[in-house]
C-alpha cells in the first residue's frame, strides 16, 4: 500500500512516540484535513490499528480523503485496521460524558489492537461533537488524566477540536491539558501544558 504525500507528523519531523497525546485546535476545515489525513494514513502504513472517533456523518468524507491519498480503505476496513467509532459504541450514559469510563474504554481498545496483531493503536478523536457544554468539566478531567494513563500504552492519541464554537477560556483549558500541540504541519511541545502535577488544580473553576 502506497500513500501519496502522506508522512507521519512528528516533533521536528521525527516520528511520533508511543504515549504521545496531541491536540489540534482548528478553525477551518483546511486545517483539520491537513493534519487528520496524514495522521491516519501514517498509522496505516506503520501497521497500527487506526481508531477514528467521529460522528457517523463524517465517515464518508474521511474515507474519501484517505482514498484520495492512496489508501485502500476497503481493505483497511475489511481487515479492521481502520475502525470508525460513533456514539452508540462509546461509554456515554444518558448522553453524559464519563471521563473514567472513556479512559477504560481506550485502554480496552489498546489491548484489543495488540491482541489482534497490530503494532499499536492510533486514535483520532473528534471532540466534542457528542457532549454538551455542561459536560466540559468531565472532558477536561479526561484530557488531564489521560496523560498519566496513556503514556504507558503502545498508542498515540490526537484530539481534534473545532474551536469556532468554543469559548476562549475553554480553548485555553483544553490546550493546556495536552503535552503536544499541532502548529502548521508539525507536532511541537506545548508551552501552555500545565504538567501532570496540579493539572486538575489549574482548572479548578471548570472542573467543579
Amino acid at each position: 500500500m502506497k500513500i501519496r504525500g502522506v508522512d507521519d507528523i512528528g516533533q521536528g519531523g521525527s516520528p511520533l512516540s508511543m504515549g504521545d497525546h496531541i491536540i489540534i485546535a482548528y478553525g477551518s476545515q483546511a486545517q483539520r484535513w491537513g493534519v487528520l489525513t496524514p495522521f491516519l494514513g501514517a498509522g496505516l502504513l506503520l501497521r497500527q490499528q487506526v481508531l477514528v472517533i467521529c460522528p457517523d456523518s463524517s465517515i464518508p468524507e474521511i474515507r474519501d480523503k484517505l482514498a484520495a491519498a492512496g489508501v485502500d480503505t476497503a481493505r483497511a476496513l475489511e481487515e479492521k485496521q481502520l475502525v470508525f467509532v460513533g456514539p452508540a459504541e462509546l461509554p456515554i450514559r444518558q448522553l453524559e460524558f464519563d471521563d473514567v469510563a472513556m479512559i477504560d474504554y481506550l485502554h480496552s481498545r489498546v489491548e484489543q489492537a495488540r491482541a489482534q496483531g497490530w503494532s499499536a493503536l492510533r486514535v483520532a478523536g473528534e471532540w466534542p461533537w457528542f457532549v454538551n457544554e455542561a459536560d466540559m468539566p468531565s472532558v477536561l478531567r479526561y484530557e488531564a488524566n489521560v496523560n498519566r494513563e496513556f503514556r504507558q500504552w503502545p498508542a498515540v492519541l490526537m484530539c481534534l477540536y473545532d474551536v469556532t464554537g468554543l469559548q476562549p477560556g475553554v480553548i485555553t483549558d483544553l490546550v493546556s491539558t495536552h503535552p503536544l500541540i499541532v502548529l502548521g504541519d508539525r507536532v511541537v511541545e506545548n508551552d501552555l501544558y500545565s504538567g501532570e502535577t496540579g493539572e486538575l488544580g489549574d482548572h479548578a473553576e471548570r472542573l467543579h
